[in-house]
């Protein structure tokens, strides 16, 4: 699990989720922290700090770091497609490097 923060946190959460294998949440409030580890399984969240309150930011992180995902069918049928979406990519780009290697 990992926190990232920035000013208002909306670059920052794409920037990560361009990285294979994460899934960051963008949340403001605890319940969107709950939220995201319970039925997404997050792997990481983004804080903003203009957003986000010193003390909030504080409760989110606790909130995301104390809750377990909530493992049931309906959850793991959105992230396996979530993560074939990604696969798909990452199958492209392991080919187009190999690709260029051979150029």
């Amino acid at each position: 699990m990992d926190v990232v923060l920035c000013g208002v946190d909306v670059e920052i959460s794409l920037s990560v989720n361009k990285s294979f294998k994460t899934r960051c949440a963008l949340v403001i409030y605890t319940t969107t922290a709950k939220y995201a580890k319970e039925k997404l399984n997050a792997n990481v969240i983004a804080i903003g700090g203009v957003i986000v309150g010193r003390y909030l930011g504080f409760e989110i992180i606790d909130t995301f770091i104390d809750k377990k995902y909530d493992k049931n069918g309906e959850n793991d049928k959105f992230i396996e497609k979530l993560m074939s979406i990604e696969d798909q990519y990452q199958d492209k780009q392991t080919r187009d490097e190999k690709n260029l290697m051979n150029f």
